[in-house]
C-alpha cells in the first residue's frame, strides 16, 4: 500500500513544476509550496495526490506527514481526512 495527501495544484514556473496547496491543521489552514510533476497523481484540472515518504497518527484527526518540497522532504501536520490509500503504483 501507498499513502498520498489530497492537494489542490496550479502551473510553476517551469514546465515541470507546480505549486501544491495541502490544509493543514495548523492556524494557517493552507500550506502552499513548489513540487515536480514527477511528485504527483493528477486527478483533474486542480487535484492531485501527492505521495508520502512516511507518516504518523497523532490522534483520531491529525497526521503528521512526511512529503517531498521541491525534491526535499518537508513534514507537515495534516487531517487524516486528506490522506489517501492506494495500491500499486501512480
Amino acid at each position: 500500500m501507498k499513502y498520498y495527501l489530497k492537494c489542490k495544484y496550479q502551473k510553476g514556473m517551469w514546465n515541470n513544476e507546480k505549486i501544491a496547496t495541502i490544509k493543514t491543521c495548523s492556524e494557517a489552514h493552507e500550506y502552499s509550496f513548489f513540487t515536480f510533476d514527477t511528485e504527483l497523481t493528477f486527478l483533474d484540472k486542480e487535484n492531485a495526490l501527492i505521495e508520502l515518504l512516511g507518516m504518523r497518527k497523532l490522534d483520531n484527526s491529525t497526521v503528521q506527514v512526511m512529503a517531498r518540497e521541491e525534491g526535499n522532504p518537508r513534514y507537515f501536520f495534516v487531517p487524516l481526512e486528506d490522506i489517501v490509500e492506494k495500491e500499486g503504483t501512480k
